[in-house]
């Protein structure tokens, strides 16, 4: 039985139950795996840009025995993919512009069958914005980590409904409450980061935008439940 770490964990936790999965830039395909020993999904495709990961996950998947379960593609995203084979897409462990240009190419995400659950490893708020700015609506974010690194993960629909995120929820997400430790510890690093930004603006002479932060580094610590400046 495979076991994951914190990270993927929390991917899975998000994933729907009984869906149809996409995992995109599967890598040893790992989550498809677990998510199928534990009856957690119907049917799962593992998909990977490059010929060598998908070697790794052949063997794991062999391993487990769900070749007929799980199917392994090239695909460069989802460029191979056509909107009745799936209900979910997981694109995990990359960065958030790579995932914007994933789902640009994708138009039959648009709509509300279509779950996406994404953990960018870097730009998580142009994620955000980016989301609003094509419809999607964040409907679950949580964090999550081990003793160096924490990670946040993105539920996300198309909804016809427009999400037009704050400052704050762009940059640090919706997180869902009450807030959990690692909840907690992802945003006292944006607010460490934003911490940095205002005095560095400030001696800089930069008056007006280090007040900008200023505004969002209070508002955070309003979320935080501390005192603000």
């Amino acid at each position: 039985m495979i076991k994951l770490d914190p990270r993927l964990q929390l991917v899975a936790d998000m994933v729907d139950k009984n869906c149809r999965l996409a995992d995109i830039g599967t890598d040893h395909a790992y989550l498809p795996v677990y998510l199928l020993e534990n009856n957690l999904i119907s049917s799962a495709i593992a998909a990977d840009l490059r010929s060598g990961p998908l070697s790794h996950a052949e063997e794991t998947v062999r391993v487990a025995g769900l070749e007929k379960q799980i199917e392994l593609r090239l695909s460069d995203g989802l460029d191979k993919f056509q909107a009745e084979e799936i209900d979910c897409v997981v694109m995990a462990g990359m960065g958030g512009i790579l995932i914007t240009q994933i789902i640009d190419r994708a138009h039959w995400l648009c709509t509300d069958t279509k779950t996406l659950v994404l953990q960018p490893m870097t730009d998580a708020p142009l994620l955000r914005r980016y989301l609003a700015e094509h419809g999607f609506a964040i409907i679950a974010e949580r964090a999550t980590g081990d003793a160096k690194h924490i990670y946040t993960v993105i539920k996300a629909r198309y909804g016809s409904e427009p999400f037009r995120p704050t400052a704050l929820q762009a940059l640090v997400g919706l997180l869902n409450q009450p807030l959990g430790e690692f909840e907690k510890r992802y945003l006292k690093k944006e607010q460490a980061s934003l911490s940095k930004q205002m005095n560095g603006l400030a001696v800089a002479g930069k008056d007006n935008e280090a007040a900008e932060i200023a505004k969002l580094y209070n508002e955070l610590t309003d979320l935080l439940g501390e005192k603000s400046l």
